[in-house]
């Protein structure tokens, strides 16, 4: 299924922040640094998934399974993003793309 307009319109909103972020901030500072930046940023974003009231037991195991179920969709996007920013950067540099093989 295709976005809707507002869905393309914040996917271009996030590819512009994302290029920004990578040049201004996180170019040049090796791997385990990145990934630890970029690691902080996501659990930032899924605490903020929350309850600001005191939660039973019950509520705590229902916001766990809503954070666990909102990150591997968010890491399924993710992944399927590695392909496409491999090929643009592969381009950059003048080299072939990579050619992906469908899921079997």
């Amino acid at each position: 299924m295709m976005p809707g307009k507002d869905g393309w319109k914040s996917a271009r909103r996030a590819e512009r922040l994302a290029r920004r972020i990578g040049r201004q901030y996180l170019t040049g500072l090796g791997s385990e640094v990145q990934g630890a930046v970029l690691g902080d940023l996501v659990a930032m974003w899924l605490a903020g998934h929350t309850s600001l009231v005191a939660l039973d037991e019950e509520e705590r195991r229902e916001l766990e399974a809503a954070r666990r179920e909102l990150f591997e969709i968010w890491a399924e996007t993710m992944w399927q993003l590695v392909s496409i920013n491999e090929n643009i950067m592969r381009e950059r540099y003048g080299l072939p793309p990579v050619i992906q093989k469908e899921a079997s």
